[in-house]
């Protein structure tokens, strides 16, 4: 399980899947036109390449940014906006981003550093597959995930030539306050599959009460 999306991830880094593209996979990418909320596409598929809500798509020329997919209607149409909280549980609700044509765009993803940073902190929990265990509250695990993942995609980036101070900079910055998000992470775990838990815990340490 993955406790953390790309649209997590744009809290912290508004322009993370443009500036940081070099540490991510491209999904898919192509020209299309957007009208208001709506991005069209004419070649590919958005369902063939695996396209969700919470995952981020970015634009060039006439509109450029990154902005949150709030929906995807079918394999050539979806609904996107600018992010406009925080990190929250859901997708914000699509808003108008402009009009135009021939709109060059790609969908990236991080995926391969938010699912090593999930599965290290599983591990952490000792919830891990092997263990067993359901994690009840895995909102907890966002913040310090999301968090994780943006300290692996900046030393990435920081072991690419020509990189300067402030990417290795970022690195360090991130991985200090994913440590810290870390230590303030409970989780209340179900062992036997009743849905009631029966052990709250720390990451890398079971101190608290039994539930």
């Amino acid at each position: 399980m993955e406790y953390a999306s790309e649209m997590d991830l744009l809290f912290f880094e508004p322009k993370l899947h443009i500036d940081a593209a070099g540490a991510s996979q491209t999904l898919i990418e192509g020209t299309g036109a957007l009208a208001g909320s709506g991005f069209t596409i004419a070649g590919g598929s958005f369902v063939g390449a695996g396209i969700q809500s919470r995952m981020v798509l970015t634009l060039r020329g006439l509109v450029s940014g990154c902005f949150v997919i709030a929906s995807v209607e079918s394999a050539t149409h979806l609904t996107a906006g600018p992010l406009t909280a925080g990190i929250e549980r859901e997708p914000p609700a699509a808003s108008p981003i402009g009009t135009a044509s021939d709109l060059p765009y790609a969908i990236r993803s991080f995926w391969a550093q938010r699912i090593a940073v999930s599965r290290e902190l599983e591990a952490a929990a000792g919830a891990g597959p092997e263990s067993g265990a359901t994690i009840l509250n895995p909102w907890n695990l966002r913040m310090a995930t999301a968090l994780g993942t943006l300290a692996l995609i900046f030393a990435a980036l920081s072991d690419q030539p020509g990189a300067d101070a402030r990417v290795a900079k970022a690195a360090t910055d991130y991985r200090g306050r994913y440590e810290r998000a870390r230590r303030n992470v409970r989780l209340d775990l179900d062992f036997d599959g009743d849905g009631e838990a029966e052990l709250r815990v720390g990451l890398n340490e079971r101190v608290l009460k039994r539930v």
